[in-house]
């Protein structure tokens, strides 16, 4: 025993403190092994978070990662809200993460929830591009149920960066992202080693066929093949298309036959219950929805300069939804700054702040009352989020910790 426990690294002392309670557990009477088991569990899947994101969260992310996880997929269809931030896309980018949601008033300099009763849509691309995809996934899975508790939602949508990695597509991935998913995989499978000897309830990782991936991207494909833990966990949730109140939101664009519900496609519901039964394996091959220059999280068809896009198009796509407004990301800006078009019918967010693209200074959509837009940069919120905080009286109990 001693040589074993000395050849692991030093910091799974955690782990093996964890797997000594479970030694101690009551094994006759399963009533009261139980809550014991849950709580040795959560400990050990706590701990795996955090040495995942250690490297780029810091170690103050141990303070703030969160001990439930939400289960349910999230839905693609909300009620409007007094106040709605969109974000666009961020690509791995965990301290352009962090500040676009502080100029949005979302967070503090502890990373927990300030934002009340606000809703956060992220439209897409989490991942490529940077090597903190990870880290931003468990923030903004943490940021959900942090917001929930005071009646706030943080939607996270797929992009095709999400739908590229989860088919196996890695041409954009960032090499610090690979050695990344390659820690993740050691604590992961620590983990995981130590729940089945304590005879708790494990995940193994799906296998690698044989030249599917090079081998520096066997452990990335393990966690975001289909079925895989990290595209369960996180991707699987997360819906392609959005509408919140008047807003629709779309990563790369929503055309009339996606939105019909009389249609091939079947609508908003029918769109994410097929991709995310494709993401979760379960049995059906990557829908056209998510395929093509034409479909959902690919489309440029309202990224575009103003004089290309087709307005009629778009007029349509609303009016299928009874929708004002649609929120795109994933066509970088001329000028890196936020746009619009069709007076005011698309408005489209990808500024191209990660450091994998542009660098560019992060700004966010805001939407208050559903109707009034405006854009917000770091700039121009000095004092506008203490006020927006000082005027809202769930501000005092918006922080979890």
């Amino acid at each position: 025993m001693m040589t074993h426990t000395m050849c692991l690294p030093s910091c799974t002392v955690p782990v093996l403190i964890a797997g000594s309670l479970c030694d101690m557990a009551p094994t006759r009477d399963s009533r009261r092994r139980q809550p014991i088991s849950q709580l040795l569990s959560q400990f050990t899947d706590t701990f795996v978070d955090f040495a995942t994101a250690l490297p780029v969260a810091g170690p103050q992310i141990w303070a703030s990662l969160t001990r439930s996880r939400p289960s349910i997929l999230q839905q693609g269809e909300h009620d409007a809200v007094p106040r709605l931030v969109a974000v666009g896309d961020l690509h791995g980018d965990y301290g352009k993460t962090r500040a676009a949601l502080q100029i949005a008033s979302l967070i503090d300099g502890a990373d927990h929830w300030i934002g009340g009763r606000t809703t956060l849509v992220q439209v897409g691309d989490q991942l490529d591009r940077g090597a903190g995809e990870l880290a931003i996934l468990l923030l903004l899975e943490r940021l959900e149920v942090e917001a929930a508790k005071v009646g706030g939602k943080v939607l996270s949508m797929n992009g095709n960066h999400e739908t590229m990695s989860v088919a196996g597509d890695f041409r954009y991935v960032d090499p610090g992202a690979y050695a990344d998913f390659t820690q993740w995989k050691r604590w992961f499978t620590l983990g995981e080693r130590w729940k089945k000897g304590c005879k708790l309830r494990s995940t193994a990782l799906p296998t690698t066929s044989s030249g599917k991936v090079p081998p520096h991207a066997t452990a990335r494909w393990q966690a975001l093949q289909p079925g895989g833990p990290v595209t369960v966990r996180f991707l699987s949730r997360q819906p392609t298309l959005l509408k919140v109140g008047g807003s629709l939101f779309a990563h790369g664009g929503a055309l009339p036959e996606h939105v019909d519900p009389r249609g091939a496609v079947g609508g908003i519901t029918s769109v994410n219950r097929s991709v995310q039964q494709w993401m979760r394996g379960q049995g059906n091959s990557q829908p056209k929805v998510t395929r093509g220059r034409n479909s959902i999280v690919w489309s440029r068809h309202f990224g575009k300069e103003e004089v290309d896009t087709d307005c009629r198009l778009l007029k349509e796509t609303l009016r299928l939804v009874s929708a004002s407004r649609m929120i795109v990301g994933h066509t970088i800006q001329p000028d890196l700054e936020v746009t619009d078009a069709c007076n005011g019918k698309v408005y489209r967010i990808d500024v191209g702040m990660s450091a994998g693209c542009y660098d560019a200074e992060p700004a966010v959509l805001e939407i208050t009352n559903d109707h009034d837009v405006q854009v917000l940069t770091a700039a121009n919120t000095t004092w506008t989020g203490w006020l927006r905080r000082a005027a809202d009286p769930t501000w005092l109990v918006s922080s979890t910790r």
